[in-house]
């Protein structure tokens, strides 16, 4: 009974950790780590997967999760650990920056097939996400002029693709 096995080892990720030697939250985030450090995405996104079964809010994990995604051409799921994300934490300037290239690709995957109101709407969402960023950036006290500038070639980029030509070489 294939679905009971998965539901008796669900509870078993489930077991609290003080009770154990060892810590299994630690041990997947770290071998999410140890992949994700190697460019390994695949095995990095099952490593996270697990640690988000475990402890589901961890926002960083799901934004880890969410690069592995973006990095294995998977935006559609991606954008939803994203978003999962910055539900948990609305102002973390790299969640927001995950999210809007997500919403960015997928806008210009719409785009191309013509849909022009999906595309539009995506492009836009990202674009606030993008000036959310620079607000962000312009409060920060740490790499505050480089995440000004990673948030504004973002700018660029999106109405590159957007096809605001002039908007994007003003940037």
């Amino acid at each position: 009974d294939h679905e009971k096995a998965l539901e008796t080892l669900k509870m078993a990720l489930q077991i609290p950790q003080n009770d154990l030697p060892f810590s299994l939250t630690d041990l997947f985030n770290l071998r999410g780590k140890i992949y994700f450090n190697q460019d390994l995405w695949q095995q990095a996104a099952t490593a996270y997967e697990i640690r988000i079964e475990i402890t589901p809010n961890d926002d960083q994990a799901l934004a880890r999760l969410g690069q592995c995604y973006r990095q294995l051409n998977r935006y559609e799921e991606a954008r939803q650990i994203y978003e999962r994300a910055r539900a948990i934490n609305p102002h973390d300037y790299y969640i927001l920056n995950g999210l809007q290239n997500c919403l960015r690709r997928l806008a210009g995957f719409y785009q191309e097939a013509e849909r022009v109101d999906a595309s539009d709407k995506l492009f836009q969402r990202a674009r606030q996400h993008i000036l959310d960023m620079i607000s962000i950036a312009k409060a920060s006290e740490k790499k505050k002029h480089r995440k000004i500038l990673n948030a504004e070639i973002a700018l660029a980029r999106l109405n590159w693709q957007w096809k605001r030509y002039q908007e994007a070489i003003a940037l």
